[in-house]
């Protein structure tokens, strides 16, 4: 996300006919360069994570899938920064959802604020009693939701 802030700002900077060479550049190039570098993510601990309870819960569960985790002590309130986690495969009675950019999922035409540690994972969601929904993260269970 910094490289695409970082290449907006470049857009502003240079002029018109060579705006349009960068942004085909870009185009071209950026999606093979997500190849070259291992995938992270990195949770944040500071004021802008909304559920540190979460954010710790999901840290724990990817150390129990031997997945790596860092932890960075002076930055953004002791933030976490993991290897990517494999996709996550949900039953076929699930209806999956992948978090947006800003923590949420749309579900029945309405946004529904989930975490943003979450941000581009997939969540399942499973009717469990008459118009009451489980919103699960693998085996872990985040939410119920009552229509």
């Amino acid at each position: 996300m910094k490289l695409l802030s970082v290449a907006a700002d470049l857009f502003r900077l240079l002029p018109t006919a060579y705006c349009q060479l960068v942004r085909l550049a870009i185009i071209i190039l950026l999606p093979g360069l997500s190849l070259l570098w291992p995938q992270k993510l990195l949770i944040p601990m500071d004021a802008t994570q909304r559920d540190h309870l979460k954010a710790y819960g999901v840290t724990f569960w990817t150390l129990k899938r031997n997945v790596n985790v860092e932890w960075f002590l002076n930055y953004r309130g002791g933030s976490f920064l993991t290897d990517a986690l494999p996709e996550i495969e949900y039953p076929s009675e699930y209806q999956v959802r992948r978090v947006r950019s800003n923590g949420q999922i749309r579900w029945q035409g309405k946004l529904i604020f989930i975490s943003e540690v979450l941000i581009g994972q997939r969540v399942g969601l499973i009717e469990v009693n008459n118009g009451t929904w489980r919103l699960d993260f693998g085996a872990i269970q985040l939410a119920l939701y009552d229509e």
